[in-house]
Order: C-alpha cells, then structure tokens, then sequence
C-alpha cells in the first residue's frame, strides 16, 4: 500500500527565511520516510539553487522553478523552458523599463552585468543582506549580455518594479504568468514570472502520472503565494503559521510557522508520523 506524497515549499516552510531548518523539521521528514512516505520539494528555486545540504534529507522527487523542471528518483520526467519568442519579449521589455531581472536556468542564475549590479545594490541596501550572501542565495549568477539567445530558461524573477505585479502580468500576457515573489520582504516592486500554465500544480500532475499516486495521495506544505495553486491542487494543503493571508485562506489546515515545529505538529497530528 502506497503511503503519502508529501510535498514541500522550501523558503518559509522547511526552511527559515535565515537559511536554516528547524531540528524538528529534520526529524520529521526522518521518520515519515521510515513510515512509507515519499518526500518532495516543490520550489520556485531552480534545482541549482536548492541547499546542497537540503538535497541531502533524501528526497524522493523534486518540482523546481515552480514547476518547469521536475525530477523523481534522481530522474528528469519534464522540463520546460522558455521559447525563443517568449524570451525576446521578456527581454525587451524588461530592458526598455530598466527593471532589474534575472533569468534561472537548471545549472545556474542569468543576469546582464547591469542587472546584477542593480540586484546586489538594491538587496544590501533595501533588505541590508550582503552581496556574498545574496550570491549564496542565487547560487551565483553567471554575467551574459545577450540572455535573449538562450535556449535554456525555465523562469524569471524581477525586483524593484515602479508597477505593481497586475500591471507587470497584464504586459507579458499571454505568454507568461507573475506572482509575487517569497521573499519574506515580498512586495507588489518584485515577482516571479513563469511560462503560462507552468506552477507548482502542473509539476505536482506531472509527477503524480509518472509516480502512480492520485491526487488524493498527496498532501503539500506552503507560505507563498506561489504555493497558492499547490494548496488548492493538492488531496491537503497546509499552510504554516507564517504563510500569507492568501494562503492561509485557501489552505485545508494551518500549523505553527516553520520556526516552532510547523512540520513537525501537522505530520504527528496527521498520524503520518
């Protein structure tokens, strides 16, 4: 008999906004393992930027760039990048307003000179983070002045918008879609933009098919609204005690936030562990 699929954000959910995972959440995931269950991250994070040591916990899949790439057993099942079209658009419109922006791809970060400059200025300035440490986030950003050209984008994020995110999803429409970003300092100025109909939901669908578990089977935890779609889509969503409004509205259950035994007090209260 198949036990739970699990799915779990990364950023405010099995992590601190720090970088550091609870030692209750750990053994959570531990010893729903030893019960049967099988694991997932489900994270707007490319794969190369996942914590190598989060990698670690012996996860059985991952959905990365909200749902653009996904992996089950060490295995790819579905990848999807962005078209030649697509991009140029993003591109020009991006650089006609002079919005800084980044392009993720599976092996590393994309950013114009300009753009990272603006990035690591805004970030050690606005959020006091500094720039080794906004490189640590980014697991670095490789300097292309032509990302037009690439073939291997999967998703967008943008800071320091003078619009708000409506406005930034009525321009790229119909080609893509913008929510905002998880930062624990999210606001309306950055977002995260993705190919049409990519979000954490499709990557769930496409794991489940490949995996053999129905929807009922799956159970997701989230803070984001990125997660949003996740919550909804999944047999149970559960937001954590730090999730936002959206979230916490839309979820089926809420726990504590991450950094008092979030993970682990739904899982016990659930009997999965």
């Amino acid at each position: 008999m198949l036990g739970k699929l699990i799915f779990f954000d990364v950023d405010g959910t099995l992590v601190q906004f720090d970088g550091t995972m609870p030692p209750s959440t750990k053994e959570a995931l531990r010893r729903a393992r030893e019960n049967g269950h099988k694991l997932v991250i489900c994270t707007g994070r490319s794969k190369f930027q996942i914590y190598p040591w989060l990698l670690e916990q012996k996860f059985d899949g991952i959905v990365a760039a909200a749902g653009a790439y996904v992996e089950w057993q060490g295995q790819c099942i579905s990848h999807k990048t962005v078209s030649a079209e697509a991009l140029r658009s993003f591109v020009s419109f991006f650089s006609k307003e002079r919005i800084p922006y980044c392009l993720q791809t599976v092996q590393g970060a994309i950013a114009t000179s300009r753009n990272e400059y603006a990035i690591l200025t805004l970030f050690e300035e606005k959020f006091c983070v500094t720039k080794e440490q906004v490189r640590q986030v980014f697991g670095g950003m490789t300097l292309d002045e032509e990302p037009e050209q690439r073939t291997d984008i999967e998703k967008m994020i943008y800071y320091d918008s003078p619009y708000p995110v409506s406005e930034i999803a009525e321009a790229l429409a119909p080609a893509f879609d913008v929510t905002v970003t998880s930062f624990a300092q999210a606001d309306e100025s950055s977002g995260e933009v993705t190919l049409a109909g990519i979000t954490k939901s499709y990557g769930m669908k496409r794991l489940m098919g490949y995996a053999g578990y129905t929807q009922g089977d799956t159970i997701a935890f989230g803070d984001g609204f990125n997660d949003l779609d996740m919550l909804q889509f999944a047999g149970l969503g559960i937001a954590m005690g730090n999730a936002v409004e959206p979230v916490r509205n839309v979820a089926d259950k809420v726990t504590a936030c991450v950094e008092e035994d979030g993970i682990l007090c739904a899982l016990s209260e659930l009997a999965l562990i």
